[in-house]
């Protein structure tokens, strides 16, 4: 979910750790909509509980575009 938002030597780093190299922000995050979809579907004797959240400062600012993106890609609460 950082990743989302990461810049410079930070997302250069993330990059390298996660394997993303020569992929595109949307190549990554429509990966992981697949695997999470794959994965609630993919047996009905399996549970999976996605615990993804954003918890903002309301005095912080926190770009529409990562909060929009958190929740459609990783289905994250976001909440103050």
């Amino acid at each position: 979910m950082v990743y989302q938002r990461a810049v410079y030597d930070t997302k250069d780093k993330m990059t390298e750790v996660l394997g993303f190299e020569g992929l595109e922000i949307s190549e990554v995050n429509q990966s992981y909509r697949y695997l999470l979809n794959y994965l609630n579907q993919s047996d009905e004797k399996i549970e999976i509980n996605n615990s993804n959240s954003i918890w903002n400062n309301i005095s912080a600012h926190i770009k529409e575009d990562f909060i929009s993106v958190n929740q459609d890609v990783f289905d994250a609460l976001v909440t103050s």
